[in-house]
């Protein structure tokens, strides 16, 4: 199938947003294709991670980003990743950005009637304000992954027989993953607000292979019961749009907001 092909743009405007909700504002995206052979993983939440400056070679980014910031850092302008997701901190990481994280607890239910990148878009939002409430001095970057399948939002298994109904109900079929990040300037203004679109297919799944995996206690954490940089790669047969957007940091986006925000150096 096709990358999604809706996108939205009001770059010319800064709005601050308020706590609590998400402006409708923003872009929706969804990039070229990419096999299913890369690792990644859902918005997977642990523990607050101490300071953190990882670099990874720029070749292996999946996303295959350009090099037109081969030696990136950020200024002398502290970020601070609103996410507890290891992920998301690696991810970051390979951009060569030096950041803190500072985690936001936020209330993940979906509203009533919310599609799934309205949900997104409301809890990035609610994420950048809350850390961006205690970071007043510091950029924020904060972000948002949710798995859909037929309109409905998948989140993650309560056990394994929660994640066993899950992954058949992917199973041999193709779903969406939507992701949303939010970059908050100091003092709270908006610098970007995008909502990114992926669509995973999964190959036929074996009642066996379904209950094996649900077992093995890797699903339990993850949006969907699934996560890819795992054991959950042998479950998926071709990706459709950004890697690292199922991961949950679509890079070539996210690289991009901070280089218009005058964030990235070279």
């Amino acid at each position: 199938m096709g990358a999604v092909a809706g996108r939205e743009r009001d770059q010319g405007r800064a709005e601050r947003l308020g706590p609590g909700h998400a402006r409708t504002l923003g872009r929706t995206r969804s990039q070229g294709s990419w096999p299913a052979e890369a690792g990644g993983e859902h918005d997977q939440h642990s523990p607050r991670a101490a300071p953190h400056a990882a670099v990874v070679p720029r070749t292996l980014h999946p996303d295959n980003l350009t090099a037109r910031h081969p030696a990136a850092t950020i200024r002398r302008v502290r970020l601070v990743l609103a996410s507890a997701s290891p992920r998301r901190r690696e991810l970051l990481g390979w951009l060569g950005v030096e950041f803190v994280v500072d985690a936001a607890d936020v209330d993940e239910r979906p509203l009533p009637s919310e599609s799934a990148e309205q949900l997104v878009r409301r809890l990035a939002a609610a994420k950048a304000c809350a850390t961006a409430a205690r970071q007043r001095a510091a950029w924020v970057l904060a972000a948002d992954t949710v798995v859909e399948i037929d309109g409905d939002v998948l989140g993650k298994p309560a056990d394994p027989a929660g994640a066993a109904t899950m992954l058949a109900r992917l199973g041999g079929r193709e779903h969406r993953v939507v992701t949303a990040f939010v970059l908050l300037a100091p003092g709270g203004t908006v610098r970007a607000d995008e909502v990114v679109v992926s669509r995973v297919h999964f190959r036929p799944l074996r009642p066996a292979a379904i209950a094996a995996y649900a077992e093995s206690g890797e699903p339990l954490d993850k949006a969907g019961a699934y996560a890819i940089q795992g054991r959950g790669a042998a479950l998926v047969s071709s990706i459709d749009g950004s890697v690292t957007n199922v991961i949950g940091l679509p890079l070539r986006e996210v690289e991009g907001a901070l280089a218009e925000a005058g964030l990235l150096a070279g």
